[in-house]
This record gives C-alpha cells, structure tokens and sequence, in this order.
C-alpha cells in the first residue's frame, strides 16, 4: 500500500483487533470512539451498541467464569481509501471462539492521538477454515 497512514491504520485496528478478541475494554477504548456505534443486522432488525456494550460483555464473562485468553483473532484488510483524516476500512474478522466470521466496515478520523473508529457495521459469513 502506497499510503503513508496505511501502516497507522492497519496499527489501530490491531490494537483494536486485539482488545475484542479478550475484550479488554481499555484497550477498545484507545481506538473505538466514546459516541460511536457498532451496527449489523440480528432477527431481521437493526442491531446497534455503543462502546461500553464490550465492557458489560467481558463483565457477563467474568461473572460466568469465561476465560477468554485463549481465544484467537485474525484479520485482513479487503479495501482501504482515505481521504485526508477521514478514512474508510473494510476488514474479514474472525475470532476462534465465535461460531462465525465477519466482514468489518469502519470509519475512522485521525485525531491528534492517531486513527480513531468512528462508526462500524458488520455482516456475518460462515465461518472459515483457517
């Protein structure tokens, strides 16, 4: 990739990446807007959450016992354009203890911390052998 924010980007979504994948909300936190929201479709209806939904989940977790440590990540990014600080993101996901994988489409704006998520959607996909 010819862009030189490529590399930045490609940083905060592994950053990002990683703190879902034990759902470690400090680490959402650096990348994932305060105000912004995940959007994908559940039961025909549009499902949205905010932020703190990863931290009521790993609390969920903790509460039940859940260990997630071991849990696996992996992601690829499909298409990338920017424009200035604003940018859009399309990544496959896919996380070893989820019975599905994902196609991830992020907006992001580059602040003076570096390259924020803004706004996500996401679609289902059967899961992959990897």
């Amino acid at each position: 990739m010819s862009d030189p924010e490529y590399e930045n980007i490609h940083k905060s979504i592994a950053t990002f990446v990683e703190g879902l994948r034990t759902l470690d909300y400090a680490t959402i936190s650096q990348i994932f807007f305060e105000d912004g929201l995940s959007l994908g479709v559940r039961n025909g209806q549009i499902s949205y959450v905010r932020r703190d939904h990863w931290k009521e989940m790993r609390d969920q977790e903790v509460a039940a016992g859940i260990d997630n440590t071991d849990n696996v990540a992996w992601f690829e990014i499909k298409s990338f354009e920017r424009f200035g600080n604003a940018a859009s993101v399309v990544i496959e996901l896919s996380f070893t203890s989820d019975p599905v994988d994902y196609i991830d489409l992020y907006h992001m704006l580059k602040t003076d911390d570096g390259w924020k998520i803004v706004n996500k959607i996401y679609h289902h996909i059967e899961k992959k052998k990897r």
